[in-house]
Formats: C-alpha cells, structure tokens, sequence
C-alpha cells in the first residue's frame, strides 16, 4: 500500500474510534453511595445536544 492510502485507512480509523468512545462516554451516569445522580451537567448537555442532533437526522 502506498503512503495515501495508509494515510486514509489511518483517518478513518481514528473517526471510528472517536466515535466509539463518543457514544461510550455519553452512556454514563455518575450516581453517588445514596443513588443521587450527580452526573456533571456538562455531559449531561452534551447528551442532550447529541440526542436532539440524532433526531434531527432521522
């Protein structure tokens, strides 16, 4: 394979793994010893922009 192609297989699989990691982070919650979700509210604003950004696309 040549330098090009290598560089794209490489891109592409940085995207996929951002995204897997992406997705992995948004499913967390954050709950303490007494079941009080103290998630931070900067993740849980980011998930809800990425549910309203997947709805969007439907």
């Amino acid at each position: 394979m040549n330098e090009r192609t290598l560089s794209k297989l490489r891109q592409d699989y940085l995207k996929m793994i951002r995204g897997e990691l992406l997705t992995t982070i948004l499913a967390i919650s954050v709950v303490d010893s007494e079941g009080n979700d103290v998630t931070p509210s900067k993740l849980v604003d980011e998930k809800s922009r990425t549910c309203l950004n997947s709805l969007g696309t439907i």
